[in-house]
């Protein structure tokens, strides 16, 4: 399982989501690219403070300011639709002065859009 927190300026993830074999796993693929994509625009930005990534674990921390907070809440709002669809895989909980997201409609099944399927009805 993967677990993670997320506040105003910071992410971190531990775990795996152990839905398919390594290099297959399409949940912990798309968590990866929400984390990398985080720390390479913070970089980018000059707004990156820390950045751990690691198998298994990632810490993303921002410098204070708009761009980091912008980061998080697009990182935390990917984080949370994952967390929705995978439940048993994905577990967020936010830290002190943390982000927010609803879900407010269905996403398709990722795994099955990996395997070239439309969603659980196709």
């Amino acid at each position: 399982m993967i677990e993670g927190t997320c506040t105003t300026y910071e992410v971190e993830l531990r775990g795996h989501a152990g839905v398919a074999p390594k290099g297959q796993d399409l949940v912990c693929a798309a968590v990866s690219m929400l984390v990398c994509a985080m720390a390479a625009r913070l970089r980018q930005a000059e707004c990156l403070e820390t950045a751990v990534l690691e198998s298994g674990y990632a810490h993303i921390v921002g410098k204070p300011g708009y761009i980091s907070r912008q980061a998080v809440s697009f990182v935390a709002a990917g984080l949370e639709l994952l967390s929705r669809i995978y439940p048993a895989e994905i577990s967020m909980t936010q830290g002190k002065k943390g982000v927010t997201y609803e879900q407010k409609e269905p996403l398709q099944d990722l795994q099955r859009a990996g395997q070239g399927n439309a969603g659980p009805d196709a």
